[in-house]
């Protein structure tokens, strides 16, 4: 069975070491992984194999991580599905205000566009110092819909956003 554990923890040394303990102890495979530390927390979702008898001891285990202030949810991995249409790489630069990740996720799926990735950050325009909200990632568009098509449609939505916005095709 392939479970998610979803960890969050105060950014400290250790805290990936304690996880992997708890997935070894309980005889389980570690698979993938995103990592992160954001505003001094440690974030970080991972995708572990083991027989599905060792789940309650591998809940358990993580349960006792919370005495060293680490928090780990357990969920089962959705049957995996078939994606079809095409994955693309985007990136999209924009002057920083509040709720442009709620628009530019509206407007994606609105034309029924997945998002599979997504990263952000906010920085610093050149020569002004203005806040600049970054975002790259890789979405999923529907079945038919091609990258030109696509991003015809994203352009449309970029102007309406005051972002620029690149898109091309991608293979993993």
């Amino acid at each position: 069975m392939q479970l998610i554990l979803s960890v969050m923890s105060d950014d400290k040394p250790g805290v990936v070491r304690a996880v992997a303990n708890a997935v070894a102890f309980n005889q389980g495979n570690w698979l993938d992984c995103q990592m992160s530390r954001l505003g001094g927390k440690f974030a970080g979702v991972i995708c572990v194999e083991l027989d599905g008898d060792r789940r309650a001891g591998l809940e358990a285990s993580v349960e006792k991580l919370r005495d060293q202030g680490i928090s780990v949810a357990v969920d089962v991995v959705a049957t995996q599905t078939v994606d079809e249409g095409v994955r693309a790489r985007f990136s999209s630069d924009a002057p920083d205000r509040a709720g442009l990740v709620l628009e530019m996720s509206q407007a994606l799926a609105d034309r029924g566009i997945n998002l599979l990735e997504l990263a952000t950050e906010c920085t610093s325009m050149p020569y002004s110092g203005d806040p600049l909200f970054c975002a790259q990632g890789v979405m999923l568009l529907p079945a038919g819909l091609t990258i030109e098509e696509a991003s015809s449609a994203l352009e449309v939505v970029a102007a309406e956003l005051g972002m620029d916005f690149t898109l091309e095709e991608y293979a993993d």
